[in-house]
């Protein structure tokens, strides 16, 4: 509820979409296993169900129980994680796809889900055991790195422009790459991607 309240609530993403029954009623679908090897979680997407729209479920694990964020505070980072995969999955899949989603942009999605955590929960840090894979090799590009070490990126967007450039992206995705939709939007707010960048190289 309070993922669903600040993601949907407060920063005005759309719900994920019905899934017409699967899993017994319309209720967005978490199911809880022990999944270890230290995997948190996934978002499995389902069936397409409009143009842009997939049905998914989330799978968590059952206690979080060796993490670097342990017990409740894993569990809080990925609901916040996971759930902003189902609303990105199921509202803004790619035009004309059979996939909703880009291999080449699987970065962009980590990027995201991974800074949402912070910006949900920003007591936890899981986001740092990450760091240190962007830091060691700046420069590597965007699409080249997992995405969950740029959360940094997101970050620091969200401190110079304000969470609506974050959403601003993603309605740009379903018909652009996503380093054309951050470059787009960043032109829409006043500025450009290179510009940021090497702002965000300073910061």
């Amino acid at each position: 509820d309070s993922v669903y309240n600040f993601e949907v609530g407060f920063l005005g993403y759309p719900s994920p979409p019905l899934d017409n029954g699967s899993g017994g009623d319309d209720r967005y679908d978490i199911y809880i296993v022990n999944q270890g090897g230290g995997l948190y979680g996934y978002t499995e997407w389902e069936t397409k169900i409009g143009s842009n729209n997939w049905s998914s479920f989330m799978v968590i694990d059952n206690n979080y129980d060796g993490y670097f964020s342990s017990g409740i505070n894993g569990l809080k980072v990925t609901l916040a994680h996971e759930f902003h995969h189902s609303i990105q999955l199921g509202n803004y899949g790619i035009e004309n796809s059979n996939s909703p989603f880009r291999d080449s942009d699987v970065f962009f999605y980590e990027i995201t889900s991974t800074s949402m955590e912070e910006f949900v929960y920003d007591e936890v840090n899981d986001y740092y055991q990450y760091m240190d894979s962007y830091f060691c090799c700046t420069d590597r590009a965007f699409p080249l790195h997992n995405g969950y070490n740029l959360a940094i990126w997101n970050i620091f967007l969200e401190k110079r422009f304000g969470f609506n450039l974050l959403k601003q992206q993603w309605e740009l995705i379903p018909n652009q790459f996503a380093i054309t939709a951050i470059n787009n939007s960043l032109i829409i707010f006043g500025s450009t991607f290179p510009r940021e960048l090497n702002e965000f190289g300073i910061w």
